[in-house]
């Protein structure tokens, strides 16, 4: 910005200046050539500066990196002036939380914002990726038959529906990036109704799962509550389907709400014993589409009936 600024006083002084020689000089200078003058003098001062910036900072270098047989790849390394993500969190008059200013009248505390979701879930698929790296390269089992992990046999994620396929697409996304071969397949199983979990499991919907038997699983959920619907879900896995290693990673553990002992082998953030909402979290199916995850106040729900 003060490059610009630079510039803009740049400008103006050369036309004061030959404002003023035609003066002394006693020859007019027409107004309109002088504001193009004004014009043409910003437009080459600010297009050196952009150029000057674009070779320096966007290309940090061109490089020919061979690999395999001779061939070539041209390689472009960028650097990125992107600031960390910075959100404005405030109360308005009425006591209702704003984030970056969108008012939340539904919640009641704001538990993680959008940048902090994001950097949980990556430092996350990085441990995954760091925990399966070394299965790429050796047997688990000691020779017992499991096939290591490669392209050819990919990690298999199960995605559990429908609260957890926001942070499927983004965790996958960042295990991509670091490099582990892996599918994705999904089951659906209800123990919510409205704000409640219920005690008796009801699987909705299963994918036809192709021999899960010998398969490195990992399980993908949203949140751990009670812990019944994981520890049924992975009795379901490990009794009909028997994967060499069944792992889990959520995006929220509520350790406050445990009824049956269960611990995550992944977690990427702690919630307190409330009732969450956003970034995949719903009442009702409602405010899912939430960039971050809030607590839901009391008695909020009976606002939001059922439509599906």
């Amino acid at each position: 910005m003060r490059v610009y600024v630079r510039n803009l006083f740049m400008c103006v002084f050369l036309c004061v200046r030959i404002r003023v020689e035609s003066f002394f000089s006693q020859s007019e200078v027409p107004l309109w050539r002088f504001l193009e003058l004004f014009l043409h003098s910003l437009f080459f001062f600010s297009l050196s500066h952009s150029l000057t910036f674009f070779s320096s900072c966007v290309f940090a270098r061109n490089e020919w990196k061979g690999r395999g047989s001779g061939s070539k790849e041209l390689t472009h390394v960028m650097i990125s002036s992107q600031k960390a993500m910075v959100h404005v969190v405030s109360r308005n008059a009425e006591g209702v939380i704003v984030v970056d200013g969108k008012a939340y009248p539904m919640a009641e505390e704001l538990v993680a914002t959008e940048s902090v979701i994001q950097r949980s879930i990556k430092a996350v698929a990085k441990q995954i990726a760091d925990f399966y790296r070394p299965l790429s390269h050796r047997d688990t089992h000691g020779g017992g038959g499991v096939a290591p992990i490669s392209d050819e046999n990919p990690l298999i994620i199960i995605s559990v529906l429908k609260g957890s396929y926001i942070f499927t697409a983004d965790m996958v996304r960042y295990l991509g990036d670091y490099g582990l071969p892996h599918v994705v397949d999904f089951l659906r199983v209800a123990s919510y109704r409205g704000t409640s979990s219920t005690n008796k499991m009801q699987l909705l919907a299963e994918t036809q799962f192709k021999a899960l038997r010998g398969k490195h699983v990992l399980i993908l959920e949203d949140i751990v509550d009670s812990g019944k619907t994981l520890r049924y879900i992975l009795d379901k896995v490990q009794r009909e389907h028997q994967p060499a290693t069944l792992k889990v990673c959520v995006l929220a553990d509520k350790p406050g709400g445990r009824r049956v002992k269960m611990q995550p082998d992944f977690v990427c953030l702690t919630v307190p014993n409330k009732y969450v909402i956003g970034y995949g979290f719903e009442v009702n199916d409602r405010f899912r589409c939430f960039r971050h995850i809030f607590t839901l106040r009391p008695g909020e729900a009976r606002r939001y009936p059922a439509h599906l």
